[in-house]
Formats: C-alpha cells, sequence, structure tokens
C-alpha cells in the first residue's frame, strides 16, 4: 500500500480532487474477491458505474469468466444505485446526465479543446498526433474490437479449465492487468487522472520483473508507465500520444507474458 500511495500516478487525483482513485478501488475490489467472494466483486462493479466509460470490457469478462453471482451483484448495485439516486435528488437527474453526456459527445468529437494533453484514449490521443478525426475514429474502434478479443480470450480460457474454475492458475494477475489496461484504451474518453487504474498492471509487470528478471521491453513497460504523469503532458505538446502509447505497450506487454506462461506454474513460483 505505502508503494502504491507513492507512485506518481495518483498526483492528478492528489492536486486536482478528481475520481480516478476511488474508481481504482472498485476496480482493486472488484479484482480481490473475483473468485473468492464474487457477491462482493459484483458490488465494487457496480459502483465503477460512476464512470460508465470505463467499463465497456468489463461485463465481457465477468461472462467469459462464467462468474453469474458477481453478474448478478453487479446488475443489482446499479438497479439500487440508480433507483436511490433518483429518490434522493428526483428523476430530473437522468434527462441532465443525458444532456452532460451529449455536450462530452461534442468535446471529444473537438479533441478534447485546451485538455488534450491530459487525454489516454486512441480517439482524442491520435488527433492530437495530427490524424484526421474520421482515421482516429476508425483506429479507436478496432482497438477497442482488438482488446474485447483479448479479454474474452484470457478469460473464457480460464473458465473452460475445470481444475482451475475455482482457483488462481499463476496467471490471474496478468488478466487482470490486462483488464485494467484495456479499460483506459477501450474507450475515447479516459484521461489521466484514470490512470490509477493501471495498478494493476503494474503489479504484475513489477512481479515479474523482480523473479525472473527483466526484458527489454518489460522493462520500458514499467518505466512508462512509471513516468506518464510526468511524460504525457510534456510530449503531447510536441504531438506525441505518450500517454496511449505507453499504456499500449503495456497491454501488450503483460498479453506476451501472459502467453508465454504455462498455464499451470510451480507453486513455489506463483508465490
Amino acid at each position: 500500500m505505502v508503494f502504491a500511495t507513492a507512485l506518481p500516478l495518483l498526483s492528478a487525483n492528489l492536486f486536482t480532487g478528481q475520481t480516478g482513485t476511488i474508481v481504482a478501488v472498485f476496480l482493486f475490489g472488484a479484482a480481490y474477491f473475483w473468485d473468492s467472494r464474487p457477491a462482493l466483486a459484483g458490488i465494487c462493479i457496480g459502483l465503477l458505474a460512476i464512470k460508465l466509460q470505463l467499463g465497456l470490457l468489463m461485463p465481457f469478462a465477468l461472462f467469459a469468466a462464467g462468474n453469474v453471482r458477481a453478474i448478478a451483484s453487479a446488475a443489482a448495485t446499479i438497479v439500487i444505485a440508480c433507483a436511490a439516486a433518483t429518490a434522493w435528488l428526483g428523476a430530473g437527474i437522468w434527462t441532465d446526465y443525458l444532456r452532460i453526456t451529449l455536450l462530452f459527445g461534442r468535446l471529444i468529437g473537438r479533441g478534447h479543446d485546451g485538455i488534450g494533453q491530459l487525454a489516454i484514449g486512441p480517439y482524442v490521443s491520435l488527433q492530437g498526433a495530427g490524424l484526421p478525426a474520421i482515421l482516429a475514429g476508425i483506429l479507436q474502434a478496432l482497438i477497442t474490437l482488438t482488446l474485447l478479443g483479448v479479454v474474452i480470450y484470457g478469460f473464457l480460457r480460464w473458465s473452460k479449465s475445470g481444475s482451475e474454475r475455482n482457483g488462481d492458475d499463476g496467471r490471474m494477475d496478468l488478466r487482470l492487468g490486462l483488464l485494467a489496461a484495456g479499460m483506459l484504451l477501450a474507450t475515447p474518453y479516459s484521461l489521466s487522472y484514470d490512470t490509477p487504474l493501471v495498478m494493476l498492471a503494474v503489479v504484475p509487470l513489477l512481479a515479474r520483473i523482480w523473479r525472473n528478471g527483466w526484458t527489454g521491453l518489460e522493462l520500458a513497460a514499467f518505466s512508462s508507465l512509471i513516468a506518464l504523469p510526468f511524460a504525457q503532458p510534456l510530449l503531447q505538446k510536441i504531438h506525441v500520444p505518450f500517454g496511449f502509447l505507453a499504456i499500449s505497450v503495456s497491454f501488450w506487454t503483460i498479453f506476451r507474458c501472459y502467453r508465454r506462461e504455462s498455464a499451470n506454474p510451480p507453486a513455489a513460483l506463483v508465490r
């Protein structure tokens, strides 16, 4: 916990009062309880709905893993939260929500205007690098579909193995790392203050560097995530989408680790 709170990924939240760390806590709770207490994991996932755009991959991961109790718990949490908000604040909040959503849609379409230096998602980042909006949109769609396929592949393989269905096969941290990094890339609206989510990507990389030594790609991925809060605003000024590139490299590196490791590593290595 001391290591996590010392990471520069939290800096944008500490100085601007954004909700990225709160959202990350919900995701960490879902990861922690994913298999042992799926109902609690579902509550955490349901609370992630406060940042709805970050949860595009989550339902597919849950269905691929066959985590029915977490799905039911998440759905119930969302329904109860919406009902409570409506009872407390009135039905008018939903028209306000729609109005603000349309406003942000126009903002995203223009490349986030003056806050493009905070962008992590492919659509805005690629526009900042000079790509036309239509091409950036096509690439965003292709990236989202690719991420979706990788996440389903990872969680589906785990759920199909009967001997591993109720336990960790030694690669669950990698699956969750893929999910966390993918959540930031699958949506066109993710900003640097959402990056506490990638702690779930930092941890499996660090664990493997510590255990096996580092390859150049693993060190580059880990270092780029640590440097992201500082390098992103500086390099964006010269049209280099550092945040998007750093998380993309990390996603690919984690996927390579996932493919490279056997499904049943020795227990000593898992520990």
